[in-house]
């Protein structure tokens, strides 16, 4: 039997028995279940709060970013609530499901209230360490996910116990949305066109060059290509600062990567460095600043993927960190006029665009 979980959090016993396949990350392609899913069902069904959450790149996507399973199981001690047993358990932060025994140990034995909350966030901290250079990127990204994962789940249990005797820990109105699910209404459109002949094309609404080969799966992207003879991989060297100057850039690790076959900085690029879209005004590898997370410093190559991913990660920059300006005040402050002329420049064309158009509608 197949079952779409259409909600963040899926309760295990609402899924005992069932392949799942869900739409917001949780499972994969090949067999539909993640292996925290199975790691969780080969525990077999035990009493005690048991969700799913996951957070994927968008809602209908079934490849997740961080994914976890939790369960927890209270009995009542007294006036209180006890944590007697808990299992927490995350994919998408270690090469393989991560259980976070720290966690575990801490809360059992201890009474679910704000307290637990807090302090358990502090042992979740190091049960999941992720490096700078982790495979996947986004690392306070996927460290936010899962620390946020954990709030999610305290959120939930105190909602399902509300009501109960002696528990106290009710949920906030400002916070019930992150625990009620949310069902998206299905989604329609309708586009009129009235057709205006100017010229071959336009005014018509014509039918994009490679729809029909895109919807019958027909198109061919590079990964359908076969690898040529002797054909080598490449990947990006990337900046892990938003602001910041080169002090300077050992590449020795790469050189000694297995499969290494090159590595490129700004000084390789045989032409001019400097591109953009409309006005020049980008670097095709950074070579003195980084202006964001992920600016391309560099491109490093070899015969396989993983080879030239690790190679790029042992690529070993030093930066100066300066100030950065994160807010439109601060700008104002500062003077700050870079995008000044590229708007200026775009206001002239459209300028130029509408004093030489047939028809304007406003």
């Amino acid at each position: 039997m197949h079952s779409a979980v259409n909600a963040c959090l899926a309760p295990l016993y609402s899924v005992e028995g069932i392949h799942v396949i869900t739409v917001e990350g949780i499972g994969n392609r090949r067999n539909g279940l993640h292996t925290i899913q199975m790691h969780r069902s080969s525990l077999g069904l035990q009493e005690g709060m048991s969700p799913f959450l996951t957070q994927a790149y968008r809602k209908d996507n079934d490849i997740a970013i961080v994914n976890a399973g939790m369960r927890v199981y209270l009995q009542e001690k007294g006036e209180k609530w006890v944590v007697s047993d808990a299992s927490i358990a995350y994919g998408g932060v270690a090469p393989l499901f991560l259980s976070a025994s720290k966690t575990k140990g801490f809360l059992i034995g201890k009474t679910w209230n704000q307290e637990l909350l807090q302090d358990g966030l502090k042992f979740l901290q190091s049960d999941i360490f992720l490096k700078d250079d982790a495979p996947g990127g986004m690392v306070e990204f996927r460290k936010s996910l899962s620390l946020s994962f954990f709030f999610n789940f305290f959120l939930w249990v105190s909602h399902q116990m509300n009501g109960q005797r002696f528990f106290v820990e009710s949920v906030p109105i400002s916070h019930l949305s992150a625990v009620q699910p949310f069902d998206w209404p299905s989604v329609t459109g309708i586009q009129d066109y009235e057709v205006l002949k100017l010229g071959t094309a336009v005014g018509f609404p014509e039918i994009h060059l490679s729809s029909k080969l895109q919807v019958t799966g027909e198109a061919e992207y590079a990964d359908d290509m076969p690898m040529p003879t002797n054909g080598l991989h490449a990947a990006l060297v990337l900046s892990r600062k938003p602001y910041a100057r080169f002090l300077s850039i050992d590449d020795s690790g790469a050189k000694s990567s297995p499969g290494f076959a090159g590595i490129f900085f700004h000084k390789d690029v045989p032409g001019c460095n400097i591109i953009g879209p409309i006005i020049d005004d980008e670097e095709v590898f950074a070579s003195e600043f980084v202006t964001f997370v992920g600016q391309v410093i560099g491109l490093v190559v070899a015969d396989t993927p993983g080879n030239a991913k690790l190679a790029a990660r042992k690529v070993h920059v030093e930066y100066e960190e300066l100030p950065a300006v994160l807010s439109i005040d601060e700008a104002s402050k500062l003077n700050v006029s870079i995008l000044i002329k590229r708007g200026i420049w775009r206001k002239r064309m459209l300028t130029s665009v509408f004093d030489q158009a047939v028809v304007i509608r406003s």
